[in-house]
């Protein structure tokens, strides 16, 4: 007699798309040996260490797992799986040293593009469809141009970022409010330029007496060309503003206007420019529960707080690197719930990226292990007392403790005694059914094991029947 080795299968799959920058994954194969170990191979731009899979660029990825034979089994035929990675989107936000600049005056624009991992290439900076010019991205996503307006008034900028192998396009905008000269005798000062969301801090604007006569009247306080405040000079010539409310997350380029009056003449003082960061955020999550049986849920609650009050936006969960799901944050709370997760370890990565005047809160990583539900097993026969040669059907119903009853997932064997009469797969209801018309009279003690399966416990129950003559 000649035996043959065993043919070794191997099976494993992994995200069909994903998004540059995404998380790790870990592959798992099933099949084969289990004392034949996998090993995988990749192409593509992406690395592996061991079973854990990185992304390193956009493009096709290709895993390939093999498994070599030994003594009793023959080597697995290679299986390969493809995940094409999607570029992430990029974003670009625009400032100017001054948003109140002078005709012929130098002014610096900064661009700075965010998104996932290193962004390269470069960034187009235009006023009405003209390029200022075209700067390469540094440090931090940083491109900078100088640019002197050559006319007054209202001036379009939009910085172009054209993206790169790993990043989609996306721009920004800002409008430029050009002057024509500017006014020495009024200023515009403020307590301090670093500020955190909501910005508020004292500005005094003053006006220099021309003639030696005090300046009265009104003195407007813009933010680019928006108007924030009009007030009233006091008996020195000077305005005092505490903002309020308090100014958004970004730059902000403060100047005094005054209109004149018959001893001084109106004009503009130069930009005070404020710098308001966002507010940082703290972010608390509880998960509940470490570890837990197939069939069960696993939930977390998340709480995003700031000195500003609630954090508004969402928060992103990302469930075993399969994608980042968005949670909105209605008074800074969020809950989202894992229906019936797999068999196995697990991790739930939790996150909150800055939103408008909110900064980025650390992201949080969960780790939680599903165990093997257990199971009850009922078993009722069709009769407990009947004559000899009376067909007597035992019904066996399996129950998990945690969740669904096995789903057409394992078998029921039926013994006499503790000799085997019969062998029944269990229905998509968890239910197996043994008929028989052989049992000898005598008294009968039936038991009815479900062997168990993938995601479930074995367990037994027991009965007694007797047969006469």
């Amino acid at each position: 007699m000649t035996v043959n080795a065993a043919q070794q299968v191997i099976t494993f799959s992994v995200p069909s798309s994903l998004t540059y920058g995404a998380s790790a994954i870990t592959l798992a194969a099933t099949g084969g040996a289990s004392g034949n170990p996998v090993t995988y191979t990749v192409s593509g731009p992406a690395t592996l260490s061991g079973s854990v899979l990185t992304m390193t660029g956009a493009g096709t990825v290709t895993i390939t797992a093999s498994q070599a034979g030994s003594a009793n089994y023959a080597a697995a035929k290679p299986v390969s799986q493809t995940i094409t990675v999607a570029q992430a989107a990029s974003t670009t936000a625009l400032s100017a040293a001054s948003l109140s600049p002078v005709k012929g005056s130098a002014d610096l624009l900064t661009a700075t593009v965010s998104g996932a991992g290193t962004i390269s290439g470069v960034v187009q900076f235009t006023s009405s469809a003209t390029t200022i010019c075209t700067a390469t991205i540094g440090t931090g996503g940083v491109a900078t141009c100088s640019y002197a307006p050559a006319t007054t008034g209202i001036v379009a900028i939009v910085a172009n970022y054209t993206g790169d192998p790993n990043h989609t396009t996306s721009q920004a905008a800002l409008t430029l409010t050009v002057a024509s000269a500017l006014n020495s005798a009024i200023s515009l000062q403020a307590s301090t330029l670093q500020l955190v969301y909501p910005g508020a801090t004292n500005i005094i604007a003053c006006i220099a007496p021309a003639k030696g006569i005090t300046a009265t009247g009104m003195v407007q306080i813009m933010d680019g060309t928006a108007l924030l405040t009009t007030q009233t000079l006091q008996g020195n010539g000077c305005a005092y503003w505490y903002i309020s409310p308090g100014l958004a997350a970004g730059t902000h380029s403060l100047t005094a206007t005054y209109s004149g009056d018959k001893n001084n003449p109106g004009g503009t003082s130069t930009a005070a420019v404020l710098n308001v960061s966002p507010v940082p955020v703290n972010m608390s999550v509880s998960c509940w529960n470490a570890s837990f049986a197939y069939g069960a849920d696993y939930q977390c609650t998340v709480s995003a707080s700031s000195n500003a009050g609630s954090a508004l936006g969402a928060i992103t969960y990302n469930f075993d690197g399969k994608g980042a799901i968005a949670v909105p944050l209605p008074n800074g709370s969020a809950q989202f719930t894992i229906a019936a997760p797999a068999l196995g370890n697990h991790s739930v990565v939790i996150a909150y990226a800055r939103q408008t005047n909110y900064a980025a809160a650390a992201a949080q990583t969960q780790t939680f292990t599903v165990t093997t539900a257990g199971v009850n097993v009922a078993l009722t026969p069709s009769t407990y007392y009947a004559k000899k040669g009376t067909s007597v059907i035992f019904a066996a119903t399996v129950t998990a403790w945690s969740g669904p009853a096995p789903s057409a997932a394992g078998s029921v064997s039926f013994y006499d005694n503790g000799a085997l009469l019969g062998k029944v797969a269990i229905s998509a209801a968890g239910q197996a059914s043994f008929s028989t018309t052989s049992l000898s009279a005598a008294t009968h003690n039936i038991t009815a094991t479900y062997a168990g399966s993938t995601n479930y416990t074995t367990a037994s129950a027991n009965t007694t029947i007797t047969l006469i003559n």
